[in-house]
């Protein structure tokens, strides 16, 4: 069964912000949530 959207949003921060869309500025959602891109500059 799937989570309502609701759920989703309620339950983990990365999908609340990318499912509901209440980061209005992509620079600022990275910003706060530098920490979940760092494996990306990983060398």
């Amino acid at each position: 069964m799937e989570p309502s959207m609701s759920e989703a949003c309620i339950n983990t921060t990365i999908s609340f912000e990318v499912s509901c869309g209440t980061h209005r500025d992509p620079r600022v959602f990275y910003y706060r949530n530098e920490n979940l891109f760092e494996y990306e500059d990983a060398d």
